[in-house]
């Protein structure tokens, strides 16, 4: 759904600002409490008693050109910090690495682009303040209200280019008053639609149920980050204050919807959850937030009622990270099997939530303070190298390495489904008369890896070459059972997994240093389809599918690896069998089974004899 330059540019500043303080150097944003803010008269009319939020950007102080050019610098060194590790330059090849940079870099510049556009073109009409608003009262009609300081005669031109496409679920209701442009923001959850003929009426009757007063705990905040060009404070009045007591049902709710109901950790978090609530219903006073992403700075401060309250608010903060985090790990590896690791929302959460510690404010008398100084910048840069380095990446290893053994696991189950449906292991390969290949052992086992539809779609063209044009349009989905998350494919529709292909005569039986001639895989020939019977050496005993170094198209049946190939470059550069993972690779054997094969520990002799099936060979690899 298509949305206006405005709405793009409201979503993307905020984590652009946030992500500029949180790697730039710190200065004082904070000033001393002071019984008055002239700063807030320009909207005195539209606060009382139930104004629970307050917002002012100054568009002078706003340079976003400047503000990411900083955030580049501060990335790029830190990047170059974790890049000098050696534990990720092993991850992250120096291909990979400024690719990346480069990624950045560019959706960086557009953002700025776009941002810095909605500024000039702002600033061009005269207006060089905006204010927000929220207000319990009437949030139910218009969530937010957005004030545009700007001459009287250029508000109907302001207006225009802040209007929204009509057919998104929300858009902005004007009211000009003044040399105020207010936008009230409507949105799904209200009691109104822009579809509604009657909604400006509606939202002009609310703001009569306004009788203005400026709370004292909005004077308060805000005069704590008066200095900031982007500053908000928010002052829970008592609707807010009973209404957010029923947040931890809600998200809890969406967190058992996410693991399921049959674990008991979403009651207890949510009985943790609302006495947590009740505490900080009794502490909590106000939170103002203040950033200038042109010098940059960034200071957050949260008043509660007593010293007491604010160690207490402190720990709160810890406790429910302890709690959630335990009960995602608890749940996590039920989640691998699901996401794979590499898309596990669950790791993701918790992650994020180890990184958030080291953002906790500090307590200092009644309040809890975060100021973001160069020194904080410097200490925080280093456990996030360090915790990078030391603890995500064998975590995310370890992890890759059981989504693998996973994966393979799914495959050689569905071989044994296939068997047990057609008496035999699927062929490698087929191909038509004149030998060209057709479909591989992969397109064979769709519909005993949950693709069935993806097979159907592809059978009206299973008597055509895999890369005929009918076929080509499939050579790009993804199969996750098929992809190894510690291969980072680059290109889509890969796979790392091939069986091993052929059979020998005696002559190449001797050449190759094997027992018995003539000898064969599992998978010996193309249009032939064999069956457990036919593993003479036990299936416990011989190999059925392994990881490959190089990724390859998931539909092409000729790049499977050959008796012979496996042999001769058996732990070598060369190789076609490997992984990404250290120290060795993952191989289903055809007993089911899987197992990671230590190359530095598996001689050759074994290694031959794993990979024949009618090799006489007695035992197996352990």
């Amino acid at each position: 759904m298509r949305k206006s330059l405005l709405l793009r540019v409201f979503l993307s500043t905020l984590p652009l600002v946030l992500l500029t303080a949180a790697f730039c150097p710190a200065q004082n944003l904070v000033v001393q409490n002071r019984q008055t803010q002239p700063l807030l008269e320009p909207i005195a009319s539209m606060l009382d008693a139930n104004t629970f939020f307050v917002g002012h950007i100054d568009l002078t102080k706003i340079d976003p050109e400047t503000s990411a050019g900083n955030l580049k610098v501060n990335i790029a060194e830190l990047l170059v910090k974790l890049r000098s590790n050696k534990a990720f330059a092993e991850q992250f090849g120096e291909d990979e690495f400024l690719q990346s940079l480069r990624m950045f870099n560019d959706g960086l510049d557009q953002i700025t682009r776009l941002t810095q556009a909605k500024v000039d073109e702002l600033r061009a009409l005269g207006c060089n303040e905006i204010y927000l608003t929220a207000n319990s009262k009437i949030m139910t009609v218009s969530a937010v209200q957005v004030v545009f300081i700007a001459p009287a005669r250029n508000l109907a031109q302001l207006e225009k280019a802040l209007i929204l496409p009509e057919e998104i679920e929300f858009g902005w209701v004007f009211q000009h008053n003044g040399n105020k442009l207010i936008a009230n923001l409507i949105v799904p959850f209200s009691t109104t639609s822009m579809s509604d003929v009657n909604v400006g009426n509606r939202v002009a009757f609310q703001h009569q149920l306004i009788r203005p007063m400026v709370r004292p705990e909005l004077v308060a905040g805000l005069e704590r980050v008066k200095n900031a060009p982007i500053k908000f404070v928010f002052a829970p009045d008592g609707v807010i204050q009973g209404l957010w007591q029923g947040i931890p049902a809600m998200y809890s709710s969406q967190v058992m919807g996410m693991v399921g109901y049959g674990n008991p950790m979403p009651v207890m978090l949510i009985n943790s959850s609302l006495a947590s609530m009740r505490k900080l219903d009794e502490s909590f006073l106000w939170a103002s937030f203040g950033l200038d992403p042109a010098r940059p700075v960034l200071a957050l401060t949260v008043q509660t009622k007593s010293p007491e309250a604010a160690q207490a608010l402190h720990d709160l903060v810890v406790q429910q990270k302890v709690m959630l985090s335990t009960f995602l790990v608890m749940d996590n590896a039920g989640r691998r099997n699901q996401y794979g690791s590499s898309h596990n929302p669950l790791e993701r959460m918790v992650s994020a939530l180890d990184f958030a510690m080291l953002f906790l404010p500090d307590v200092r008398g009644d309040q809890l303070q975060l100021v973001i100084d160069e020194k904080r910048l410097g200490d925080t840069t280093e456990l996030i190298t360090n915790a990078y380095t030391n603890v995500v990446l064998p975590s995310r290893e370890s992890s890759h390495k059981t989504q693998c053994t996973n994966n393979m696991k799914q495959i050689m189950l569905a071989m044994h489904n296939y068997h047990d449906a057609y008496k035999a292991f699927p062929a490698p390969y087929t191909t038509d008369k004149n030998g060209k290949p057709q479909h591989s052992w992969r397109v064979a086992l769709l519909p005993f890896i949950e693709q069935p539809a993806l097979y159907e779609q592809m059978m009206p063209y299973r008597d055509e070459p895999w890369d005929s044009e009918n076929n080509k349009r499939f050579h790009n989905i993804d199969i996750p059972v098929y992809q190894c998350p510690a291969a980072k494919n680059t290109q889509p529709g890969m796979t790392n997994y091939s069986v091993v292909v052929g059979k020998v005569d005696a002559a190449q039986a001797k050449a190759l240093g094997l027992r018995a001639a003539p000898m064969q895989t599992a998978f010996p020939e193309p249009n032939k389809w064999y069956s457990l019977a036919s593993i003479v050496d036990g299936t416990s005993n011989t190999i059925g599918v392994v990881e490959r170094k190089e990724p390859v198209c998931w539909m092409d049946p000729t790049q499977e690896i050959t008796l012979e190939e496996a042999i001769k470059l058996y732990n070598t550069e060369q190789s076609k069998v490997g992984s990404k993972h250290k120290g060795g690779f993952n191989i289903g054997i055809c007993d089911g089974s899987v197992h990671f094969l230590d190359t530095g520990k598996v001689t050759l002799e074994v290694w031959k004899a794993l990979l024949t099936a009618n090799g006489g060979e007695s035992g197996g690899l352990y």
